[in-house]
């Protein structure tokens, strides 16, 4: 949860509030701030392009309740001079919904940054192999007919077949490929490290019995007499994890330095695609984390008393976020067994009939439920359009704030208890 700060420019602060008479950057980043000032313009100008920064409410005598936006996320809220002494606890009753809005936003925009280093590896790893294909081809102009058109062929494989071929089917893919045209070689395997020992991913055409090195006792390329050669790899894997690979290839009349730096350059062309396949699956999931969460700040449901929710509606609503508020918020009622529904406007000026029709809906499906739903904050602008629209206003319980819809269910809590103690 956003800590709160207590801040009063004036001397005479009320209870709980923090004498600060001229508040500094350092003094309001970092949190959510309630202000006190018996002078909210001439603080208001003092802040100068600060206000723009601060989050949270300007609190000031006037007329109890009436408020004002002063900055892209700083309210101006008059109170009377009855409330200063529990001023404290009529801050955190505004401020309370807004604390959980913003650290979900914090969250979000974290999870963006590191998406976006995400997206930055897979850029860099996408450099690298575009630096190794150019080698690649530096190469092909000094090796021999059959050089040129095996690294023509492994230019080709990893460029566009692997891409083409499901992971669960890339190593028998791989173990095709050195043993087709143009490499033709006589037969190959393909080797996964597990634990202490050695498991066969995959093999193709025919090849003798080889002895195995134990898993990282290779480095590199070794030939074994003149018709053998292995290839260790590094195989990257979702989640971080990396393990050892293997590729086994023979060819009886022999090979030479040549196959065996084709088989390191195509052994570092493997670790590369398998490290492009771990990253393009975490990138997937972390997308899929994205979207879960992006879906679930849609709806902010915040508990505030036992049994009771706020729903604060902010920004446009459209037809699939209308459907997906109305079935999360259901589910919530039937999931927590809720009372009361507090659903506060205040972040909309206006809507448009298809809108109001939904919310007005979404009131009657909430009743049906067995709970009790009620408007807070409609502007002026919205309540025409209910009255246009010829909406049953009696069936619509509505409040002027969020608080205002605590305070007097607070107060039904406790008329109801001293009317349960009489009987």
């Amino acid at each position: 949860m956003t800590r709160h700060r207590y801040i009063s420019v004036d001397l005479g602060a009320p209870p709980g509030f923090e004498v600060i008479r001229e508040p500094t950057r350092r003094d309001l980043r970092g949190g959510v701030v309630a202000l006190w000032s018996r002078e909210p313009d001439a603080l208001v100008e003092r802040l100068g392009s600060l206000r723009d920064t601060v989050r949270g409410v300007l609190l000031c005598p006037g007329e109890p309740g009436h408020r004002a936006r002063v900055g892209p996320s700083l309210w101006r809220l008059e109170v009377s001079e009855e409330a200063l002494p529990t001023l404290v606890e009529l801050a955190e009753a505004f401020l309370d919904p807004y604390s959980e809005l913003f650290d979900l936003r914090n969250k979000l925009g974290l999870r963006e940054l590191e998406l976006e280093r995400e997206r930055s590896d897979r850029m860099t790893l996408v450099d690298k192999l575009e630096a190794e294909t150019k080698a690649l081809r530096g190469l092909l102009v000094a090796r021999t007919a059959w050089t040129a058109a095996s690294m023509t062929a492994l230019v080709e494989l990893n460029a566009s077949e692997l891409e083409r071929v499901e992971t669960t089917d890339l190593s028998a893919h791989i173990v095709g490929f050195l043993t087709g045209e143009p490499l033709s070689l006589a037969g190959a395997e393909l080797w996964f490290a597990d634990g202490g020992s050695w498991r066969l991913q995959a093999r193709s055409g025919t090849l003798d019995e080889v002895p195995r090195p134990p898993p990282g006792a290779l480095a590199g390329v070794s030939l074994q007499g003149d018709t053998t050669l292995l290839s260790s790899f590094a195989v990257a894997q979702v989640g971080g994890m990396t393990h050892e690979g293997l590729i086994v290839v023979q060819r009886p009349s022999g090979l030479d330095e040549v196959e065996a730096s084709f088989l390191w350059l195509f052994s570092i062309q493997l670790a590369s695609t398998y490290r492009a396949r771990a990253l393009h699956e975490a990138l997937a999931r972390a997308s899929a984390d994205k979207d879960e969460l992006i879906a679930e700040l849609s709806t902010p449901i915040i508990q505030v008393w036992r049994h009771t929710v706020c729903v604060p509606v902010i920004g446009s609503i459209e037809a699939e976020r209308a459907a997906q508020m109305t079935e999360a918020l259901l589910d919530a009622v039937t999931a927590r067994g809720l009372r009361h529904v507090i659903v506060d406007f205040t972040g909309i000026s206006t809507m448009d009939t298809q809108t109001v029709r939904h919310f007005t809906n979404l009131s009657r499906a909430i009743g049906l439920l067995g709970a009790k739903c009620v408007f807070t904050g409609i502007s002026p602008a919205v309540a025409q359009i209910l009255v246009r629209l010829g909406v049953d206003l009696p069936e619509i319980e509505a409040m002027p704030s969020v608080q205002a819809a605590i305070a007097a269910l607070f107060g039904k809590l406790a008329s109801d208890g001293d009317g349960r103690r009489r009987r």
